[in-house]
C-alpha cells in the first residue's frame, strides 16, 4: 500500500508567511508549499526561512515556479528564473519544483511552436534540477497553455518525461471538462506531486 505525505499550500494566506506557517502547523500538517516570492524575500537569508519553517515543525515541500515557458524569445529568462528557484529549493532541502505553464491561454489553442518551445524550456530546467536533486514537473492548470485534455497529451508527448514529470491537480482537470481519473491512469508513471482542492 502506498504511503502519501501531505502538505498544505500557503495560497490562502497570500504573503502572510508567519500566519500561514502557524495555521498550517496548528492544523497538523508536516509540510508546506508556497510561491517563489520567498526566493526574493529571503535571498541571502535562507537560514532565516529555514528556522521559521522548522520552528513550526514543518518542512518546505515545493515552490511554485514556471512562467511563460511557451513564449519564443523568453527562453533564457524563464530558464534562469526557474534555476534560481531550484537553487533556493536545494538550499532549503526541498526537492520539488512546480512548473506552472504561465497565465494567459493562446487563442484558440497553443500552436505546435508554443508546445515545442515549452517542452525544450522545461527540459533545460528539468535537467539542471536533476543535477541538484530536484524533480521538476509541468502543472496542467486552467487558464494556461496546458488547460485542455488535448494540451496535456500534446505537451507530455513532446517533452522528455525522463527529466520532466507531471504535477497533477484533479480540480483543474475537471474544470476543463476532462476525467481526472483517466489522466491519473494515463500518466501515473510520471506524476511526481499532486495538488488537491475542492471543486
Amino acid at each position: 500500500m502506498a504511503t502519501f505525505k501531505l502538505g498544505c499550500h500557503q495560497i490562502t494566506w497570500g504573503r502572510d508567511l508567519d500566519g500561514a506557517l502557524q495555521d498550517i502547523s496548528d492544523f497538523g500538517y508536516k509540510g508546506t508549499e508556497t510561491f517563489a516570492f520567498v526566493v526574493d524575500d529571503f535571498a541571502g537569508r535562507e537560514d532565516e526561512l529555514t528556522e521559521k519553517i522548522k520552528a513550526k515543525n514543518l518542512q518546505l515541500t515545493a515552490l511554485y515556479g514556471g512562467g511563460d515557458m511557451h513564449v519564443a524569445g523568453k527562453e533564457a529568462e524563464v530558464i534562469e528564473y526557474n534555476l534560481k528557484i531550484a537553487r533556493f529549493l536545494q538550499s532549503m532541502g526541498a526537492d520539488r519544483l512546480v512548473l506552472g505553464p504561465g497565465r494567459g491561454r493562446p487563442d484558440p489553442r497553443p500552436t505546435d511552436e508554443h508546445i515545442k518551445t515549452m517542452a525544450r524550456v522545461a527540459e533545460e530546467i528539468g535537467k539542471a534540477c536533476l543535477d541538484m536533486g530536484i524533480v521538476a514537473g509541468i502543472h496542467p492548470h486552467w487558464g494556461t497553455p496546458v488547460q485542455e485534455r488535448e494540451d496535456i497529451t500534446r505537451i507530455f508527448d513532446e517533452v522528455d518525461t525522463t527529466v520532466v514529470k507531471m504535477v497533477l491537480d484533479p480540480a483543474h482537470i475537471a474544470k476543463a471538462g476532462a476525467d481526472p481519473l483517466e489522466v491519473v491512469q494515463t500518466y501515473k508513471d510520471i506524476i511526481t506531486y499532486v495538488h488537491i482542492k475542492d471543486y
